[in-house]
């Protein structure tokens, strides 16, 4: 079976996981560690590169030291996990495996002041997504207030 097939035959196993991702989607949320049996959901603006260099340090067995950037943590290829792919029936996987699943949240509030601060008032290029979206893309100096974003947010569809 060549790997577009396989892929094919994957995301028809895993549609029914939630009905508005798709599994490509997974691939980015989740780390799966077969060594320890467990599973973890990333969810953003929840302390996630913190969390992914702790399981690393774990999956090797060793505090490391990380003196290059720490946005390298979250280019999934490059750890020491598996990924829904590798699995390859997700569903199936958890069934046999029974992996410890978990995942950590945030007050909502807080989460969202949060990614305001980090996306719009620390980064010129996130800001000028929020921009075009608000149709305000040619007047650079628009201050984006909270309330903006919270509408922009709250009106783009769920995905990952």
């Amino acid at each position: 079976m060549d790997w577009t097939s396989a892929k094919v035959a994957i995301e028809a196993k895993a549609a029914p996981l939630h009905p508005r991702i798709r599994p490509d989607d997974f691939h980015h949320t989740i780390l799966i560690s077969p060594r320890h049996n467990y599973l973890y959901a990333n969810v953003p603006k929840v302390a996630c590169t913190t969390i992914r260099k702790l399981l690393i340090d774990a999956e090797f067995g060793e505090v490391r030291p990380y003196s290059e950037r720490m946005d390298t943590l979250h280019f999934n290829e490059f750890l020491p996990f598996l990924n829904v792919w590798q699995v390859g029936d997700l569903p199936r996987y958890l069934r046999q495996r029974r992996p410890f699943l978990f995942c950590f949240v945030r007050n909502p509030y807080t989460r969202m002041l949060s990614a305001y601060l980090d996306k719009i008032v620390g980064r010129e290029g996130e800001r000028n997504i929020i921009l075009r979206q608000l149709g305000r893309f040619h007047q650079p100096d628009y201050e984006i207030t909270f309330a903006d974003f919270v509408d922009t947010v709250c009106a783009t569809p769920v995905t990952y």
